[in-house]
């Protein structure tokens, strides 16, 4: 007996199939492009926090230096300029930033200017948190995409197939930290071609001191520097007649003045790497961070032969350019006149302790006894100069170091 089986139409179940797999897959689709462009929003609204962030932190650093020596009404001043300075800058730049085709506009309160301790832990300015005596350090930034106080907040980010699913719009936030920071100079790069400015004339830490605080009114202020502006006359100067000289880069006695003079001499062109690393090579550098020196050798006494040098360093008219003019920064050695290691004599040495920033300003005079040398401090803007080294980074006014030993360093992003 023969079986036969009958065979059912099957035409048409396939298109069924894909129809119903079309709706699923449609809609994974459309979530995948609202989620991309979602994603592609918040990472415009963090480079906005970010650059917004890193500039108001920047407005925070020469208002510190000028904080912490004045008193009264000015304190006062210059700390609610700088809260103040800060925001508008941030929300400046905020502003200037684009998200999912808007204008990242900030709300009030978005801006928080306060500080950040040396445990780590924020301090908000917004909510009065500050502690006495400290001045803010910290810039926190939040940008919007959301609802919250339309029309400032720009409303949430439209998405292109959210409505199909009841899901027109995303609520989008992003925020920002970014920490003023001060360290040390410890040390100098040798990389091959690049120059430790280091300037060859090492100055009484205590002379620094007075100088760092008392400005104008300093014992050591220049008796030429115009009216109302503090210059440190660092020569003639040092511990008694026989330390007036220069500081031996080699990690020994220079030998003539030629070492340091000239467009590819010490005083002009910086340490070149060979010095540096002789200065390493005789246990020179780097500095220890707990400041107590090294020993280094003086060179011979200065003539004025070597004022050309010092006055091509002056490369500014008008004194508004001190601020900008970064090539005329040089590193001044600072020694501690008590310390065994410093000693006079035509053999002397130095017990370095600091380097600080300056600007030459002034050199003029003839013969050793009439020569006169002059700087002006140069702590407002952050270290960038890619031949330093400084240790001991910690959020600015943190530091255990004395204020007028710290140097600026570039605010970071913290999160």
């Amino acid at each position: 007996m023969k079986l036969v089986h009958a065979k059912k139409s099957r035409r048409g179940i396939v298109i069924v199939l894909v129809a119903m797999l079309l709706i699923p897959l449609m809609g994974m689709m459309a979530f995948s492009i609202d989620l991309g462009y979602a994603v592609e929003v918040r990472a415009e609204l963090v480079n906005a926090t970010d650059a917004a962030a890193l500039a108001g932190v920047q407005q925070l650093y020469s208002p510190y230096r000028q904080w912490l020596l004045a008193t009264g009404s000015t304190k006062t001043h210059l700390y609610n300029n700088a809260i103040t300075n800060a925001k508008a800058t941030a929300t400046a730049v905020a502003n200037a930033n684009r998200a999912g085709g808007a204008t990242v506009q900030l709300v009030d309160g978005d801006v928080d200017v306060g500080y950040t301790d040396g445990s780590g832990k924020y301090h908000s300015g917004n909510a009065g948190d500050i502690p006495d005596n400290a001045f803010p350090n910290t810039v926190i930034v939040t940008a919007r995409r959301d609802n919250t106080s339309l029309p400032n907040s720009n409303g949430e980010v439209s998405l292109f197939f959210g409505p199909v699913f009841g899901k027109g719009s995303l609520p989008l936030t992003a925020s920002a930290t970014a920490v003023a920071y001060e360290g040390v100079i410890t040390n100098f790069n040798a990389a091959s071609g690049s120059y430790g400015p280091i300037l060859p004339v090492a100055v009484d830490q205590n002379e620094w001191t007075d100088f760092y605080k008392n400005g104008v009114n300093s014992a050591y202020q220049d008796p030429n520097a115009p009216s109302g502006t503090a210059w440190l006359n660092i020569y003639p100067g040092g511990t008694g007649e026989s330390m007036d000289g220069l500081l031996s880069l080699n990690g020994s006695k220079a030998a003539s003045q030629q070492y340091y003079a000239g467009t590819n001499g010490w005083i002009q062109a910086g340490a070149a790497s060979t010095d540096i690393t002789n200065l390493k090579s005789s246990g020179d550098l780097p500095l220890p961070t707990d400041g107590s020196g090294q020993k280094w050798a003086s060179g011979p006494g200065l003539k004025d032969s070597l004022l050309t040098d010092f006055q091509a360093l002056i490369v500014i008219e008008n004194f508004q350019a001190l601020v900008t003019d970064v090539p005329s920064v040089r590193y001044l050695p600072l020694f501690n006149p008590n310390s065994d290691g410093t000693t006079t004599g035509g053999n002397g040495t130095y017990q370095i302790t600091y380097f600080v920033p300056v600007i030459v300003v002034f050199a003029q005079g003839n013969g050793q006894a009439n020569m006169d040398i002059a700087v002006t401090a140069g702590l407002g803007d952050p270290v960038t100069d890619p031949s330093v080294v400084v240790s001991n980074v910690v959020p600015m006014g943190t530091s255990p170091v004395p204020p007028q030993f710290t140097v600026p360093v570039t605010g970071k992003i913290t999160q």
